[in-house]
């Protein structure tokens, strides 16, 4: 079982390793938390080489040294490589710095959850790895949801009101906004 944390990641330095579009897609993410991502890949896909036109992420073409986990906080192996897993491991642990192997199960400290966004909204659903599809079909889902009746609005909207509010009065006056929501679940597994 795992503990669901919001890791505030801003100017930490995170690496992911690999040169896939999943590598990418992960780099993305920590790049939009405002950490400082550098990727390592020795054959970096057009995704990649995008993110670090962009400004968004250093790219390095070239292979992991143990050198990189210098000052690092969290470390993403992207690509399957078990022969770098095997090596990367328990040199975190031995330097405490957090690890995720994506979709290779052994030595990860964390791994990771879909998130759905709206606005000041995030929800994160989490399958404990065993069922990523569902976990992204959920976020998905929520999306779409969140969207369809504005979610990201009514959270502006009582973020404003939390802000003009007496603190006595707060939990009283957003209980009472937000006591009447309600969501609707249905679950077609026909296919």
């Amino acid at each position: 079982m795992s503990f669901i944390v919001a890791l505030m990641l801003a100017g930490k330095r995170c690496l992911v390793l690999g040169s896939s579009p999943e590598a990418a897609r992960r780099a993305g993410d920590l790049a939009h938390a405002d950490a400082s991502v550098t990727v390592v890949a020795p054959e970096p896909c057009p995704e990649l080489e995008r993110l670090a036109a962009s400004g968004r992420i250093a790219l390095e073409r070239r292979a992991f040294d143990d050198g990189d986990l210098d000052d690092t906080w969290l470390v993403v192996l992207a690509d399957r490589d078990p022969a770098l897993l095997s090596e990367l491991g328990p040199r975190c642990t031995l330097r405490r710095v957090l690890l995720c192997a994506v979709d290779q199960p052994g030595h990860n400290g964390f791994h990771h959850v879909a998130v759905a966004r709206a606005g000041a909204v995030s929800v994160a659903v989490s399958t404990d790895g065993q069922v990523p599809a569902l976990a992204k079909r959920l976020r998905d889902e929520l999306e779409r949801a969140f969207a369809a009746v504005d979610v990201a609005g009514f959270a502006r909207r009582l973020a404003e009101v939390r802000a003009a509010t007496d603190p006595e009065l707060r939990s009283r006056v957003l209980g009472d906004a937000v006591a009447r929501l309600r969501l609707r679940v249905e679950i077609d597994d026909a296919g």
